[in-house]
């Protein structure tokens, strides 16, 4: 995914490495606030030790939250006025 599909997407972007893509935040889906797991062995462990520790990265999470937020506590009223703009209503 890394190396194919989202590299694409960011050529002309500048830096297009594998790793450059994995580690940006716009195309990570929060691999840098989570568990990533790399073994399948391993995913049994990693689920029981975030059950576990439920506030573990949570305030990196926050963090992350409010980077992908808009408009907060507008966001239905937006949403609406730019749905009734497209139709024209």
């Amino acid at each position: 995914f890394f190396e194919k599909t989202l590299k694409k997407i960011y050529a002309g972007f500048g830096d297009t490495t594998a790793d450059f893509v994995r580690n940006d935040p716009k195309a990570n889906a929060g691999r840098h606030v989570g568990k990533v797991v790399y073994n399948i062995n391993k995913l049994q462990n990693t689920l029981e030790n975030t059950i576990q520790n439920p506030g573990e990265l949570s305030l990196q999470r926050k963090e992350f939250a409010k980077q992908l937020s808009y408009n907060i506590g507008n966001a239905a009223e937006a949403a609406a006025k730019n749905i009734m703009d497209i139709l024209k209503i």
